[in-house]
């Protein structure tokens, strides 16, 4: 359920690897005081890398943008030790796709998805390695152009979001066989701005590893934006009710943080 990687990128140095569908990444073992270093680093506007070797957008992607963006953002002291997350880290800002829209789920082949946004940020921790270590929890603040934009592509996401449910076969990728996958939806009981968010959860049966990786979801409308939290693990598992908890209070706290500008406690 991520959009594609295409965009604007910071790259800390840290253990570079190769995906199979052949985009690379790149995974630092840092701690927020480096991610406060790369902050300041966008700031000083230096030098950035973008999918397409070009310079980045004037509006909404410029390195303060992107600075202000960051400084808001997840660290690795709003995760939960009761997630089990390494350490690795990647920010990322995309932009100007008329793809970039958040993967609500996966259904018999067909992606649900909701409405595209102009700008993407994103922070993920973990998945140092998609087989060994799949668990990573990531920060997707979508960006729109304004209240109302927002206000409607929110309306369209909780309605999309009521597809995502019973059981599914999907491609696994390896020989024309399928996997199952089990999907279901809700609204929290957490809120924000006065407003109740949306949760998915998707899991698939173990031995499916080509077909596609668990995962939880959380998301929230933020005035002019849209933030979802997803925490991935690994296929053949269940996330049980109890223990989605960390997952809402960290993507609320998060939210919480976005609004009022950076200024709200962690969610630890």
């Amino acid at each position: 359920m991520r959009a594609a990687r295409l965009g604007l990128r910071l790259r800390i140095r840290g253990r570079v690897r190769r995906i199979p569908d052949g985009r690379v990444t790149n995974r630092s073992r840092i701690n927020p005081a480096v991610a406060l270093v790369a902050s300041t680093m966008l700031a000083m506007g230096t030098a950035l890398t973008l999918g397409s070797g070009m310079a980045a957008a004037a509006d909404g992607t410029a390195p303060q943008v992107q600075a202000d963006a960051l400084a808001k953002m997840m660290t690795s002291a709003d995760i939960p030790s009761a997630l089990k997350i390494d350490a690795g880290w990647e920010f990322t800002t995309k932009f100007d796709r008329q793809d970039l829209a958040f993967e609500l789920c996966t259904k018999s082949g067909v992606t649900v998805r909701g409405v595209p946004a102009p700008v993407m940020h994103q922070v993920e921790f973990g998945e140092t390695d998609r087989l060994a270590d799949p668990i990573s929890i990531q920060q997707n603040i979508w960006q729109f152009n304004s209240s109302a934009e927002a206000q409607r592509a929110w309306q369209v996401m909780q309605q999309r979001a009521k597809r995502c449910t019973g059981t599914t076969k999907e491609p696994s990728g390896v020989g024309g066989d399928y996997a199952t996958q089990v999907l279901s939806n809700g609204t929290t009981r957490a809120v924000v701005n006065g407003r109740s968010g949306i949760w998915l959860h998707s899991v698939y049966a173990s031995g499916t590893s080509d077909a596609g990786e668990g995962g939880y979801y959380v998301a929230f409308l933020l005035d002019d934006a849209i933030q979802t939290v997803e925490f991935d693990f690994a296929e053949g598992e269940v996330l049980a009710s109890n223990d989605r908890w960390p997952v809402k209070k960290t993507a609320q706290a998060l939210a919480n943080r976005w609004l009022a500008g950076g200024q709200a406690d962690a969610a630890t």
